[in-house]
């Protein structure tokens, strides 16, 4: 029984080799090797570092999402403003930047004056600051809804905002 233990079958001509033979001596055909439990678990264990290392975790609350600034209009309501705190920085903010407070405000006084939602105004501050940025004009989402705010009156609104915001370009542009 202890010869059954060190030697296996030739994977060609089946005869009986030491366990450990790269070559069969009888036929001479190369062996091959069954990868053990110890092999799946370390490629495992190297897929998870991987994954980790590609994906970036972190050990603060420093976020780093991909956003798809073109896609602002499918955004959930509930983080708009920290998603557009997240456009402007760069991709780099904390959940505790004050911006993003500055956002919520400045989005709750904009959806008062527009017939739009605070989701299409993001919507339409990002894609301005896109447009303005085309013609070498820099500007922020919060500038272009502090624009709105800015020139619609109280006595006029709601109003439709996409077009306020179409003449506040227009302006800007022109000086």
């Amino acid at each position: 029984m202890e010869n059954e233990k060190e030697t296996k079958k030739c994977c060609e001509c089946l005869a009986d080799i030491p366990k450990k033979a790269n070559k069969c001596s009888r036929c001479g055909s190369k062996q091959k090797h069954k990868y053990g439990f110890r092999h799946a678990f370390l490629f495992g264990v190297l897929v998870v570092i991987v994954l980790t290392i590609l994906i970036g975790t972190g050990g603060d609350d420093t976020v780093t999402p991909r956003v798809n600034t073109q896609a602002t209009a499918e955004w959930s309501d509930e983080d708009i403003e920290y998603k557009l705190a997240v456009i402007e920085r760069g991709g780099f903010v904390q959940y505790s930047d004050k911006r993003i407070d500055e956002y919520a405000s400045i989005l709750n006084r904009a959806n008062a004056k527009c017939k739009e939602g605070r989701t299409m105004i993001a919507d339409m501050a990002v894609r301005s600051t896109q447009l303005l940025a085309d013609d070498g004009i820099a500007a922020t989402p919060y500038e272009m809804i502090e624009a709105i705010v800015a020139a619609v009156p109280n006595e006029l609104a709601p109003m439709q905002c996409s077009e306020v915001l179409a003449a506040v370009m227009v302006l800007t542009k022109n000086n």
